[in-house]
């Protein structure tokens, strides 16, 4: 079948409410470690997947390489604990299955432990754009 038949036919059957399995994301599951779209050294690391309001949200732990102006601080890779992302940003966001049997960050459940009793949200948005929403709100050492 050609793309453009493709195509065609996804969005014939998206519009009768029909998704066909070669349209479906891939199954996540805990322990799985993927590697992030436009992010250097991106490494997502599911801890838990579970409903919420909206959905499912995917609960990860983030490796990614630190941003230059960061480096001298934090080192040349930067890791984020905890992060609830909507499957569907989860989805869009991830390339390939590096390994299953991951574990996430050791402080994975502190923030996930923060994130329930603060009843916290879940980000839609790619995983890229979190790291550089997170990155940018870190402020560099003072230069010497």
């Amino acid at each position: 079948m050609s793309t453009l038949h493709r195509r065609a036919l996804l969005s014939a059957l998206l519009a009768a409410g029909v998704t066909p399995a070669w349209a479906q994301a891939p199954e996540f599951a805990v322990g799985q470690v993927w590697s992030v779209r436009n992010l250097s050294g991106g490494l997502a690391t599911i801890g838990r997947i579970e409903p919420y309001a909206r959905g499912t949200a995917i609960h990860i732990s983030l490796t990614a390489d630190t941003p230059l102006q960061l480096q001298g601080q934090l080192g040349p890779t930067m890791q984020i604990s905890h992060l609830p992302v909507a499957s569907e940003a989860f989805a869009r966001s991830v390339e390939t299955l590096q390994q299953t049997g991951g574990t996430p960050d050791p402080h994975f459940e502190d923030g996930y432990a923060q994130w329930r009793a603060a009843q916290g949200g879940v980000w839609t948005v790619d995983i890229a754009e979190i790291y550089a929403s997170v990155t940018s709100l870190t402020p560099a050492a003072p230069s010497k």
